[in-house]
């Protein structure tokens, strides 16, 4: 709280991904987003591609869930992650 001087619980979230890398944090958010337009299964494992700027770098193996239900989003699975110093 005291970086933050407050924070939302979907800030949070989103900063708690981003420890990992922020390719982490857009993976999810594109699951997310994507089961939520209806391009994904929420009932079946998929792999999310994401990264920075200059390039894919990050692979997870996920879960889905809608956003009204984003506890239920699980990170199955770290396939490819930056090494971050």
């Amino acid at each position: 709280m005291e970086k933050f001087g407050g924070i939302s619980w979907t800030d949070l979230i989103a900063y708690v991904y981003y420890t990992f890398s922020q390719g982490t944090k857009v993976a999810v958010e594109i699951v997310v987003n994507s089961a939520d337009a209806g391009l994904i299964p929420v009932d079946q494992e998929v792999i999310t591609i994401a990264g920075t700027g200059v390039g894919a770098d990050t692979a997870l193996v996920i879960k889905p869930a809608y956003s009204t239900d984003f506890f239920s989003l699980k990170v199955l699975e770290i396939i490819a992650k930056p090494r971050v110093a």
